[in-house]
């Protein structure tokens, strides 16, 4: 389970295409729902995997690092 975590988000109806938007602002992640509580849940979706993907990224540079680093000078 992930450790909740506050973060700031911009939520806006688009006038054009009728959709709410949702920006996470620092992760710079968007998407967007049919109405507010849906770009809520986008956004919340959005964020925890992109936080996901981050993690998995960083553990897997560790891991590249640590072999570099062994066979390195």
């Amino acid at each position: 389970m992930m450790a909740k975590q506050k973060v700031h988000v911009v939520i806006y109806k688009d006038n054009e295409s009728e959709q709410w938007v949702a920006s996470c602002l620092e992760y710079d992640v968007a998407t967007h729902g049919d109405n507010e509580e849906h770009a809520i849940q986008m956004i919340k979706e959005a964020v925890e995997l992109h936080i996901e993907d981050m993690s998995a990224e960083r553990s897997g540079a560790n891991l590249h690092s640590c072999r570099l680093k062994a066979y390195g000078p």
